[in-house]
């Protein structure tokens, strides 16, 4: 045999030897405990499916169904408790009251002051016809003040008159004398910031 092929089959040898010497065993798949009321399992997937996970429904999973109804069911009561609790109170006659003046507009008290006639000046008497109409104030005494403006804006006379119910409105006549050299007439309502002039010719 020649030397060169003794030294590779030495080598081959040694190869081998090596290898056998230092090679580790593969990790083996450890076994489930037996049952012992069925012994143990010898089946093909006997180390591959564990025995907790074969039975797909679970007490644990069946408690959790039967809890998430009872919290249903609990919103539904609470929720139907509800509603009827409202439709009591709505049928309440203080409610209903409230709840119609609420979305209905309610007449708001105010008053209108107006000159029942123009003004009129005879002579050197000046005329002022006067009203008041007033809606929901709760009072029924009103009074007026009434002066005349020269164009230069000075007041030349002012007089104060009560107002009379005449069956229609709040009115009264005040007659006043008149300068010559009056243009205007104003009059406006006591206790209130409303006003009324009108333009007058004084022969």
């Amino acid at each position: 045999m020649p030397a060169q092929q003794r030294q590779g089959r030495l080598s081959d040898a040694f190869a081998r030897l090596f290898a056998a010497r230092f090679r580790k065993p593969l990790p083996q798949p450890t076994p489930e405990p037996a049952d012992p009321n069925t012994g143990p399992d010898t089946g093909p997937n006997a180390n591959t499916i564990p025995v907790p996970y074969l039975d797909a429904e679970s007490p644990r999973s069946s408690s959790a169904i039967r809890s998430l109804l009872t919290r249903q069911r609990r919103r539904l009561t609470m929720s139907a408790a509800g509603v009827a609790a409202v439709g009591v109170l709505l049928a309440l006659p203080p409610i209903r009251t409230e709840l119609r003046n609420s979305f209905t507009r309610l007449p708001q008290p105010y008053t209108a002051l107006y000159f029942t006639s123009p003004p009129r000046v005879d002579s050197t008497v000046l005329t002022v016809p006067v009203s008041v109409h007033a809606v929901d104030t709760s009072t029924d005494a009103y009074s007026v003040r009434v002066w005349t403006v020269d164009a230069k804006g000075r007041v030349d006379d002012s007089q104060s008159a009560d107002l009379k119910w005449d069956g229609q409105a709040l009115s009264a006549v005040v007659s006043m004398p008149v300068n010559p050299q009056a243009d205007y007439v104003w009059v406006s309502l006591n206790g209130s910031d409303e006003t009324l002039h009108y333009k007058i010719a004084v022969a």
